[in-house]
């Protein structure tokens, strides 16, 4: 709920709350040749810590020591293709828009997060899937700077 007591914030002593919740919309569609498209998008006041590994903050103390709730959305969609009964592939877009108010926050934190990643999964034996996956992945700061990030993958899973 955002309740922090006795912590110093901008004003002395922080002893609010603040209202966080979030809203989620998902779905698949499926496709007769085994494809499918899946989708999700995720937003609201309060909800930083729920999304994308803590990115945000889910609230800031003001300079009159109350709480303000922290806007996030979080985004992601996703194209999987079946290229026939053991091989596979999924190429995905996500990003995660932060709305801080850098005037209680600073310029220092994360503004935006976006990624795209394309894999390939095969299945040699029943049970047995092999996959390698590239992912690309870019960090914006409110300040300007950003930060890029590439990252292969190489998994293997047995299913017993």
């Amino acid at each position: 709920d955002g309740h922090r007591t006795g912590q110093e914030g901008a004003a002395g002593n922080v002893d609010d709350s603040t209202l966080g919740f979030g809203l989620s919309f998902a779905g698949k569609l499926k496709f007769r040749n085994g494809d499918d498209f899946r989708f999700m998008l995720t937003g609201g006041p309060g909800i930083g810590r729920y999304l994308a590994i803590a990115t945000s903050a889910d609230a800031v103390v003001t300079d009159s020591g109350g709480l303000e709730a922290i806007t996030a959305i979080n985004g992601v969609v996703a194209y999987r293709h079946l290229w026939n009964g053991r091989l596979r592939s999924t190429v995905a877009v996500s990003g995660l828009f932060i709305d801080n108010d850098t005037a209680l926050t600073g310029n220092g934190l994360t503004e935006s997060v976006m990624s795209a990643r394309a894999n390939i999964i095969y299945e040699p034996v029943a049970k047995l899937l092999i996959g390698f996956e590239l992912l690309q992945a870019v960090r914006n700061l409110e300040n300007g700077l950003d930060g890029d990030h590439t990252r292969p993958q190489v998994s293997l899973k047995y299913s017993f």
